[in-house]
């Protein structure tokens, strides 16, 4: 039979064991949660991926539009975009497509076509993601920069044509993304995805 004292010992013991178990679901809880996300991530379309990590950047500083949708498209695809405004697409395998076809995850780029090598900056250029197509040319999108602050915002009846016609030289064109897995590392949000300040350049006047 135990006595008293090894009684004792063994309540301290248990207290001890239990504290220690509490300690390791705290800990790891985080962990899990974001292992699941990850999991669910991987069932979805590059542009259902891409949509909602731009979605999830609403009203957060994240500097000028075309960087960070190349940084957004990475982190949410693992889909590189290369730095040019237009080759960079083609570089991705993207492929080209009207106004009336374009959809939700397309990319709308504004730019002058024969200036669209990476230091490329003059009023006008700007990227923008489709969430919605509107019609008569028109889409619900979102974009950074589109006010010369760096934030993103979510626009309503954003006209590319319209924006492009305001200057010399500048048309608009629609990009899809070719269909890949999305990442499945949640480490990268859209909110740290390279994030970095950016002066203001006249380039994003969407």
């Amino acid at each position: 039979m135990a006595g008293p004292i090894d009684v004792g010992v063994r309540l301290r013991l248990s207290r001890r064991v239990l504290i220690w178990l509490c300690l390791v679901v705290a800990t790891f809880a985080p962990t899990f949660s974001s292992g699941a996300s990850a999991v669910d991530n991987l069932t979805l379309s590059a542009s259902t991926a891409v949509t909602q990590w731009a979605t999830s950047a609403v009203g957060q500083q994240q500097g000028e539009c075309f960087p960070w949708l190349r940084r957004v498209v990475k982190a949410a695809t693992e889909i590189q975009i290369g730095d040019d405004y237009r080759l960079g697409y083609l570089k991705a395998v993207a492929v080209e497509v009207s106004a009336q076809a374009a959809r939700s995850g397309d990319i709308i780029q504004v730019a002058n076509d024969a200036d669209t090598h990476p230091f490329a900056d003059y009023p006008g250029l700007h990227a923008a993601l489709v969430l919605d197509n509107l019609g008569g040319g028109r889409f619900r999108v979102v974009d950074s920069n589109s006010n010369f602050d760096g934030i993103v915002r979510i626009r309503d009846y954003y006209d590319p044509g319209a924006a492009a016609a305001r200057y010399p030289g500048l048309s608009f064109r629609i990009y899809r993304l070719p269909e890949r897995p999305p990442a499945a590392s949640g480490e990268c949000r859209p909110e740290h995805a390279g994030r970095h300040p950016h002066r203001r350049r006249r380039r994003d006047c969407g």
